[in-house]
């Protein structure tokens, strides 16, 4: 297990929540149960209390209520806000239905609060007023494609550029797979009630949800008994449950031996970077095999790095010497890059495979078939690689990324990282989901970088899933350390300052 479950957040899928909120009220012994309309107050007052906080000199708020459970959370917030002394007004896009949005409405216009249904030809101005916004459009429950008056009305909201507080996720945003629809609430903040859905993390999510919060509404723990959390987010102390002081007496041999293998001609940087997030993040040798050419060069630029040749290279005897295994940064997929990877690949070292070794094993499946299952073994797919991998479009495999990292595990074995926005960790049992990093890191060299620091890990002793979720941890903290000079232009060799700092936690 990578870390103690009971320290991280639990992801969920739609379904899985929405029972759980039904256990809570209908199926728990009699005292424990929790009245429907209660359990709505309680999320509404925690959404009040997060408005309070995050925008304490809001005197003017826009409510904006569908007409299920998601709206009548909205009108308790717009009741709350009301009676604190905020000028509210509630805009709802349709009439009540569900019976605990109908009170919560009710109650609402009982203290005296106002509402009118959408007017588009008056919403600017409504806009314009507001020193916040709060979504209560739609729920985690939606899916499929918006219609009606949904897209022109967000449309509008997103393009007001007000501070906003979505209620449970962003309305259009799909709590499962985190696939955003053509009209998507952007927040600045979601208040997410009872779970945390996995579509709050990954793919798109990002971009509309700003921060997360996860109120679980004081629930019994036996409203969650029968649900199993399809997976967990990793936690920034993860290194330090897992990244031990060093020995008084150590020495480098104890730190493991890394081998990295790629850096084919005109495509040298890859493997230097690997290789270099390699040492900084502990491994006590690393080896390199690249093109015969580079290799003075390179030994000049990093001497505490051994570089060889692949045409000279005693293939064998760097094996032999070697811990764990990075193939595929910069490695290209010629005729001789299809034979190395063939040597590399045929043996029990812990090992990552990354980049073109990848795609090399999407088009060649005499190379899957070489590959040992039973050594340790992490792959490292972006969606792209991952589409050829599984033989289907990117598309489809951003719409479900949890069936894509699943797919991928159960073809290759070991534990599959599908890179991206809410990178997924999963070894046939745990998924793990990363809810750091930036959009600034989308450029080239990051999975150069990721390879290097969890092929370190292996080498130096860690399980195959422990060395993915620390190297997609640090790799994604170390990009948002970089990126607080901004995201615009950072490079991968930007992230190579923080490693050896975040691999050092109780320092």
């Amino acid at each position: 297990m990578a870390q103690n479950r009971s320290t991280t957040q639990a992801l969920y899928l739609n379904h899985q929540v929405r029972d759980i909120d039904y256990t809570a009220i209908h199926r728990l012994p009699a005292h424990l149960r929790i009245d429907g309309y209660a359990l709505m107050c309680r999320a509404g007052l925690a959404a009040f209390k997060q408005l309070r906080q995050h925008w304490p000199t809001c005197q003017s708020l826009l409510v904006f209520t569908g007409p299920g459970n998601n709206g009548g959370d909205a009108w308790v917030v717009a009741k709350l806000a009301h009676q604190a002394g905020i000028s509210v007004q509630v805009i709802f896009i349709s009439a009540p239905t569900s019976q605990s949005c109908i009170q919560a409405a009710a109650d609402y216009h009982a203290a005296g609060g106002t509402s009118k249904a959408v007017d588009f030809q008056m919403l600017d101005q409504d806009l314009a007023k507001a020193d916040c916004l709060v979504d209560g459009l739609l729920g985690s429950g939606f899916s499929g494609v918006l219609r009606g008056d949904y897209p022109q009305l967000i449309q509008m909201i997103n393009a007001a550029n007000k501070p906003l507080l979505a209620l449970d996720i962003p309305s259009g945003l799909n709590g499962d797979n985190g696939v955003a629809s053509a009209s998507t609430i952007v927040a600045d903040l979601t208040i997410s009630f009872i779970a945390a859905t996995l579509g709050l993390f990954t793919a798109d999510a990002s971009h509309f949800t700003g921060k997360v919060i996860v109120e679980d509404l004081q629930l019994p723990a036996q409203a969650f008994l029968a649900h199993v959390p399809v997976g967990h987010l990793l936690d920034s102390q993860l290194p330090k449950s897992l990244i031990q002081p060093r020995h008084g007496n150590s020495y480098k041999n104890h730190h493991g031996h890394l081998l990295l293998a790629g850096g084919s001609q005109n495509m040298g940087g890859a493997i230097l970077l690997a290789a270099t997030a390699a040492a900084k993040t502990g491994a006590g040798l690393v080896s390199s095999l690249v093109n015969d050419n580079y290799c003075p060069a390179f030994t000049a630029a990093h001497p505490g790095i051994m570089f060889a040749g692949w045409k000279s290279a005693d293939l064998q005897l760097m094996l032999n010497k070697a811990n764990a295994l990075v193939i595929g940064p910069g490695m290209g997929q010629s005729s001789q890059a299809q034979q190395l990877v063939s040597a590399l690949i045929d043996n029990d070292l812990p090992k990552v495979i990354d980049a073109d070794a990848l795609n090399l094993l999407a088009s060649q499946a005499a190379l899957t078939d070489k590959l040992q299952k039973n050594a340790p073994l992490v792959i490292t797919p972006h969606p792209g690689e991952a589409a050829r991998l599984l033989n289907i479009s990117t598309i489809e495999v951003q719409s479900d990324r949890l069936s894509a990292v699943k797919l991928l595990q159960q073809k290759f074995g070991g534990v599959a990282v599908l890179k991206g926005a809410g990178s997924l960790i999963y070894d046939g049992q745990q998924l793990w989901c990363c809810p750091f990093g930036n959009p600034g890191m989308a450029v080239a060299g990051m999975g150069d970088l990721l390879a290097g620091i969890i092929g370190s890990f292996l080498a130096q002793g860690h399980s195959a899933l422990n060395s993915a979720c620390l190297g997609v941890l640090i790799h994604a903290q170390a990009g948002d350390i970089a990126a607080d000079a901004g995201q615009i232009g950072l490079q991968a060799v930007d992230l190579l300052p923080s490693l050896r700092g975040l691999v050092n936690p109780t320092c």
